[in-house]
């Protein structure tokens, strides 16, 4: 009977017009309990007193059942939207998964908030649209939803019921990319947990072995949280102690076989990010110890993936910066060629054999071949310079810049590189060369003879 009259009355006394149909109520009864002249008024206070309690209990559940969960500014946090029957279902629901979720951050001391809310209490937001999705997350300030649904409506009679999880999106912040990341990750690593079946004779042996999947999935959730969200260190944490504990129990449901896939390429990941990191912090601080943080952090990431592109690619300005070890830089582009025939490499090797001195013609073929890739060309013009700063004598370098600035459409800069190669330049330049500087890059050759002519005179 009480779960009867209890979800009757939320029916009845949980609505917006339910406030209007109180106030009415209450003009109507008042007058019917004023004493007559005779009579005294204590009772009628004590009765006044007493509704203005229990009106003061009302609306005070009205606005709790209404008012939605909300988590701190600087807060990760996770909001789980429960589309149940009634309050059993609620709590049951509350019991299996949030309450796992919660003992997670807690053992784990994972800075993580993780809040709820019943579907039915959403007022004029449908989670099925993906605009209303990210708005409940922007009031909420939750990172991203999950939804639950328990699919029979009466588990107290049931011979088994089912829960399903569906992933929501992720919070707004997030550009498309890492949206769309994050839930095929997501998608993946909760795929076996998404529907989980619960039989009355075995519940205790059903629950045990999907809270143990739930575990697993619960936290990787919350690395991949922290390594979108650009919380490095706390994502490899969680990370690593995930890797290390299914490797330790040697784990062979689906959940554990999808880490045992994922995890190192996620560690590896996060290796590869704090290399790029400490070469950007080099790129403005020039501190030697920056380059070597990214010597470490690219053989960390080899150790979980070895011989990737990217590490041959990174190992090659890593040689060059230290201590410009070029037959090293050029054996990484080797094997980068080997592994991506039409890479960015190219714009590796042309360099190379511009800080090698090889002829002009030459560069100019190689930047060539090299424009067909897309690449930040800004970055690697910042890259020459320095070089330049640091080692002036490298003349051919100046043309592989008016090159670069060509092809990003700096004609100022383009034209002062090329200036400054032939003004740096002490030998007689081919044929061929003039030519091509004259009729493609609008660059007169007479002007720099005549001033070559001078020195020589002098």
């Amino acid at each position: 009977m009480e779960g009867i009259f209890g979800k009757l009355f939320e029916k009845l006394w949980f609505k917006p017009i339910s406030i209007v149909v109180l106030v009415i109520l209450h003009f109507l009864l008042i007058p019917t309990l004023m004493p007559s002249q005779e009579e005294s008024y204590t009772v009628f206070f004590i009765v006044c007193i007493l509704i203005f309690i229990l009106d003061l209990y009302y609306l005070k559940c009205f606005m709790k059942h209404f008012r939605l969960p909300k988590a701190k500014e600087k807060d990760l946090a996770i909001l789980f939207v429960i589309d149940v029957a009634n309050n059993k279902q609620f709590k049951d629901c509350q019991r299996k998964i949030i309450k796992h979720f919660s003992e997670t951050i807690i053992s784990n001391q994972i800075p993580f908030k993780v809040l709820y809310i019943q579907y039915h209490n959403l007022k004029k937001i449908d989670i099925k649209l993906e605009k209303d999705q990210k708005k409940l997350l922007e009031k909420t300030n939750c990172r991203y939803l999950i939804q639950i649904k328990i699919d029979s409506d009466d588990d107290d009679n049931a011979n088994n019921y089912e829960m399903t999880i569906n992933t929501g999106v992720i919070y707004s912040a997030y550009n498309q990319e890492q949206h769309q990341k994050f839930l095929k990750e997501l998608y993946n690593i909760s795929l076996n947990c998404r529907t989980l079946r619960y039989e009355k004779k075995e519940k205790i042996q059903v629950l045990h072995f999907t809270t143990e999947q739930m575990a697993y999935a619960c936290k990787y959730i919350f690395g991949l949280t922290y390594l979108l969200d650009g919380n490095l260190d706390q994502a490899e944490i969680i990370f690593r102690e995930l890797l290390l504990l299914v490797n330790q129990k040697k784990i062979k449901d689906p959940v554990g076989k999808i880490l045992n896939k994922i995890l190192p390429l996620r560690c590896w990941e996060i290796q590869f990010l704090l290399a790029i990191k400490y070469y950007e912090e080099y790129n403005d601080t020039e501190k030697e110890e920056s380059i070597d943080k990214m010597h470490i952090h690219l053989n960390n990431a080899n150790e979980y993936y070895p011989n990737t592109y990217g590490y041959y690619l990174n190992m090659a300005i890593y040689h060059v910066l230290k201590n410009r070890a070029i037959n090293e830089a050029k054996s990484c582009i080797k094997k980068c060629k080997e592994i991506t025939p039409n890479g960015s490499w190219k714009y590796s090797e042309a360099f190379l054999l511009a800080y090698e001195s090889h002829s002009p013609l030459t560069i100019y073929r190689k930047y060539k071949q090299a424009f067909r890739v897309e690449f930040n060309l800004q970055r690697l013009t910042i890259f020459i310079e320095r070089i330049l700063d640091e080692e002036p004598d490298k003349n051919i370098l100046r043309f592989a810049l008016g090159l670069l600035y060509n092809e990003i459409g700096n004609t100022q800069l383009m034209q002062k590189n090329f200036k400054d190669f032939l003004n740096n330049n002490n030998k007689i330049l081919d044929d061929k060369l003039i030519r091509l500087l004259k009729d493609k890059f609008s660059i007169e050759y007479e002007t720099h003879l005549k001033v070559l002519e001078f020195k020589n005179l002098n």
